[in-house]
């Protein structure tokens, strides 16, 4: 283990590629490499590098935690481990925290108050074979919560750094479209917008 952790130091790549491959380690391997990331300098990363390992780390989250309980997926205490990694190497008020929401259908968490990560925008249905009578309603809800998110962000990133955050961000956004919508939606913008047109 020790080579394999100095073979993959800082690299970016290669912690991705870890926290991919984090559900097939032994028990024993899998608590030593969250170990690992969690000792991984993160001052001397660049920001896009951090931005890709959390965003990494937020699908491994999230695909983990809407499966819990099923015989492949972490254990809690895995994901609660990964979920404090994730906090902290949120790149908080940067490009890359607003952008990825624009993406086709993100992988929304939510931080509770007790530090750990919670799927928000699935519902659970015990792991049964049965789909819910009402499976229509449940996207409509999932992607209300995404639309949701998405029109935060664009308030948020606004109130961050204004238009030019804004126009940073639609630089990274994967799906323009939804990125114009959330702004289209804005009302601080479009007052201002009215104000000097």
């Amino acid at each position: 283990m020790n080579r394999l952790f100095l073979n993959v130091g800082n690299d970016c790549e290669r912690l991705c590629h870890l926290i991919e491959k984090i559900a097939s380690f032994p028990e024993r391997w899998r608590d030593r490499v969250i170990d690992h990331l969690h000792t991984v300098d993160i001052t001397s990363m660049q920001l896009v590098d951090r931005a890709k390992i959390w965003n990494n780390l937020r699908g491994t989250i999230y695909h983990h935690q809407k499966f819990l309980g099923s015989n492949w997926a972490l254990p809690a205490e895995a994901v609660d481990r990964l979920c404090a990694l994730y906090q902290k190497l949120e790149p908080k008020g940067s490009v890359y925290y607003y952008a990825w929401l624009f993406s086709f259908n993100p992988s929304l968490l939510e931080v509770t108050e007790s530090q750990k990560c919670k799927a928000t925008d699935f519902q659970d249905y015990s792991f049964s074979l049965s789909l819910p009578n009402d499976i229509e309603q449940d996207l409509k809800t999932k992607d209300e919560k995404i639309r949701q998110a998405q029109n935060q962000a664009v308030e948020e990133a606004y109130s961050q750094g204004g238009v030019a955050l804004l126009l940073d961000v639609a630089n990274y956004v994967v799906q323009p479209r939804l990125f114009g919508a959330a702004i289209a939606k804005m009302k601080k913008l479009l007052r201002l917008l009215k104000k000097n047109c």
